[in-house]
């Protein structure tokens, strides 16, 4: 095989950074040629994906690390409108469950409904009760928000996909994770393969531990990374002139294998139905890792923002309505599996 060659580019920085922000994104050509074309349909994808849709999945996420050695089992459910609505309505929940249990009561259902800039929650390590809002204005609000948000425990899957999954335990933090991650990132290759497009990224010099990430994006997902696989080098070569990327030495960090389907049958948004995301070393000198592993479904519910409101998912406590009637038809998909 013949060695693979560089070509230096800084758009992977500009592509990625639209990941926070979403802003100007321009459709990408059915046809795709080049590694920087798939990061943008993969952004695309995700802002078209939040536009309306609800989500039910099992996590299981498996320590090696000798300080915390258990298995955690995670289930959620999510359903989120942003279009056709005045503002962004949210609907979370999450609950955790140790295998060997957990004496501060966390396999509660934790509950959280955003509305705009107004933040919904229910009372935690307890029996679930009903949404109650935070108390005080915008501003006050505002800085309750991030922690109500931490503590709910509902991983971004598209993340997932992509990133190592240390932000699993740190969902708020997925948008600051991809910009500083990518941020300090250079493409250097990006070439077609039998199976679609390979890009591969290493890391800018004096960013930290010299880095490289191998992205594989399949044409037959609509060019959505289905295998993802992350190494720490020795050393930093040189971007500026052409180096083979296999006489580089490197450690393996992270791998990850992600299955996509259609959110809908005749619908051209991609959603990642099972995911396998392995770190296996946190950090080039540690010997501890994590393996995640995610199975979930996904729909577009018919209605809009009407099943988001405080009161209906307060009143569906004492009788099913439209949110127990998406979350009910998702789980039996996952049942039924």
């Amino acid at each position: 095989m013949a060695p693979l060659k560089t070509k230096s580019s800084s758009a992977l920085s500009v592509a990625i950074l639209l990941f926070v922000s979403f802003a100007d994104l321009t459709r990408a050509e059915e046809r795709l040629d080049t590694a920087e074309q798939c990061i943008t349909k993969f952004i695309e994808n995700i802002e078209r994906v939040r536009e309306r849709y609800a989500v039910y999945a099992h996590g299981e996420i498996i320590e090696t690390s000798e300080e915390s050695p258990e298995t955690a089992r995670l289930q959620w459910f999510v359903d989120e409108v942003n279009a056709n609505s005045k503002s962004t309505r949210r609907y979370a929940e999450s609950k955790w469950k140790y295998e060997k249990g957990d004496i501060l009561g966390k396999e509660a259902l934790d509950k959280i409904l955003l509305v705009g800039e107004q933040v919904y929650f229910s009372a935690h390590r307890s029996r679930p009760l009903k949404l109650v809002r935070i108390p005080g204005n915008d501003e006050e609000v505002r800085k309750r928000k991030s922690m109500f948000i931490s503590r709910l425990k509902v991983p971004n899957l598209f993340a997932l996909t992509m990133f190592h999954n240390s932000v699993i335990k740190f969902p708020i933090k997925d948008d600051d994770v991809a910009e500083a991650f990518f941020g300090s990132m250079r493409l250097a290759i990006s070439k077609k393969t039998e199976l679609g497009i390979q890009g591969i990224w290493v890391s800018k010099p004096k960013h930290g531990i010299p880095r490289m990430v191998e992205v594989n994006f399949s044409k037959n997902d609509s060019y959505m990374p289905t295998i993802v696989r992350g190494s720490f080098l020795e050393e930093s070569p040189n971007l500026e002139s052409e180096f083979d990327v296999s006489n580089l030495e490197s450690i393996p960090w992270y791998e990850i294998r992600t299955s996509w389907t259609r959110l809908d049958i005749d619908d051209k948004r991609f959603v990642p139905s099972e995911i396998t995301n392995t770190t296996f070393r946190v950090s080039k000198l540690a010997r501890d890792g994590r393996e995640v592993q995610v199975v979930a479904f996904w729909s577009m519910p018919p209605a809009e923002a009407a099943e988001l409101d405080p009161e209906k998912i307060n009143s569906e406590a004492l009788e099913p309505g439209e949110l127990s009637k998406i979350r009910n038809e998702l789980v039996e998909r996952f049942v039924n599996r």
